[in-house]
């Protein structure tokens, strides 16, 4: 990060690989825009001590959405435009999971982001190969994916008695899961909105 950008010399040294985050010298970007300009200005300085382009990786980083619904599209704007600007021979990475952190159905948005990520322009992440393995979310049926997982994942959350908000998603006290009901169509619709209908991406 731009906190630590001195740490660049010691992996040109050593012929190191590198993970450049979008952190910026005060904290975390709040926005596409800062995601943008905190990354590139990390990359510029990884070219400049002679990194090689395809040894960078690029973490825009990923903010839960329980927190705010927007910060996925935060994101995926930033890896976009960070492809856009760097070409097909950077790397784009992250912890892809973060997304769903705090919120319930948390495979059906991991899923759903996987995909979206790596049409937006990543080309590797830190995912659960367990619970999202890469061949199985790519086979997704894409049109009906995110309202009948939604459904079938709340539906069962609260036919299990979970809905009282006497339990949240990792089984502590104060989530109140009715009121995701409302929010996870918003969320996933909005999601959807960076979807493409062509080919389905290439597995990582």
């Amino acid at each position: 990060s731009l906190e630590r950008i001195d740490a660049l010399g010691l992996a040109a040294e050593h012929g190191a690989r590198v993970v450049l985050t979008a952190a910026g010298e005060a904290g975390m970007p709040e926005g596409t825009d800062e995601r943008v300009t905190n990354a590139s200005r990390m990359v510029e300085a990884a070219l400049d001590m002679g990194i090689p382009v395809g040894d960078i990786f690029i973490d825009p980083l990923v903010f839960p959405v329980s927190v705010d619904k927007v910060f996925g599209l935060h994101c995926l704007d930033a890896i976009c435009e960070l492809r856009g600007k760097f070409g097909a021979d950077i790397h784009i990475t992250g912890g892809l999971s973060n997304v769903s952190f705090g919120v319930p159905a948390r495979k059906m948005i991991n899923d759903v982001f996987i995909i979206l990520a790596v049409e937006a322009g990543a080309d590797s992440g830190i995912v659960d190969p367990v619970s999202s393995g890469l061949n199985e979310v790519f086979r997704l049926h894409r049109d009906s994916l995110p309202y009948r997982l939604a459904e079938g994942q709340v539906s069962k959350m609260l036919s299990n008695g979970i809905g009282d908000g006497s339990l949240c998603c990792s089984g502590g006290p104060g989530f109140d899961t009715v009121a995701w009901v409302n929010v996870l169509p918003e969320l996933v619709d909005g999601l959807s909105d960076r979807w493409s209908h062509g080919h389905a991406p290439p597995v990582l």
